[in-house]
């Protein structure tokens, strides 16, 4: 059995759901990386194995609409892929 890699600033919240900061590029066994902090968007191929899905926000304002919209969005879409395993 492969030995399960996550950064090592990662906490497993739920079974299967985890949660961190800033992933440094890099393998990891997740199916998907979510990229949250619109100041950091590094190319999907560092992450190697893993899909990723990018809903950027600003850290130094409250969200605007557009920003809650995708927010929901890729929420509802996270939501169902965990749900379906």
């Amino acid at each position: 059995m492969a030995q399960f890699v996550a950064p090592s600033n990662a906490t497993e919240v739920v079974p299967g759901l985890w949660q961190g900061g800033k992933p440094k590029p890099g393998y990891y066994s997740f199916d998907v990386i979510v990229l949250v902090d619109d100041e950091y968007q590094p190319e999907a191929s560092a992450f190697p194995g893993s899909q990723v899905v990018r809903i950027p926000m600003n850290d130094y304002h409250l969200p605007n609409a557009s920003e809650w919209d995708a927010a929901r969005r890729g929420a509802r879409v996270l939501a169902q892929w965990y749900r379906e395993g």
